[in-house]
């Protein structure tokens, strides 16, 4: 089978257009390829190193709350947590020791009365 081509003769701001959109229409994987496609990469590798960093920072927060957690459980002196009305909202084990209350009959109750 033989191939066909057409000659046409088109004015120069058609032929313009045409060299324009068939630049574009062969560029466009280029363009992909090589620019599109690499700032997209840092985008992503950004977005993963933004994703470790943060779920690190939670682990280590995550660690220094068990540690301060732990302190204050085994810690021998009293301690008590309450809110800004003074409600008691946690009493450690040597709290609870010094003044003969169990964490059940503290907790929900005014640290004033």
């Amino acid at each position: 089978m033989g191939m066909f081509y057409f000659v046409v003769n088109l004015p120069p701001f058609m032929e313009a257009l045409v060299d324009v959109f068939l630049l574009a229409l062969l560029s466009t994987p280029f363009i992909y390829i090589f620019v599109l496609r690499p700032i997209e990469m840092v985008f992503i590798r950004q977005k993963k190193l933004e994703e470790f960093m943060l779920h690190t920072k939670r682990h280590e927060i995550d660690e220094q709350l068990k540690k301060f957690s732990n302190a204050l459980i085994q810690t021998n002196d009293a301690v008590s947590i309450t809110d800004r009305e003074g409600i008691i909202e946690y009493v450690n084990p040597a709290f609870e020791s010094l003044t003969k209350y169990s964490k059940n009959e503290l907790i929900g109750k005014n640290r004033q009365s």
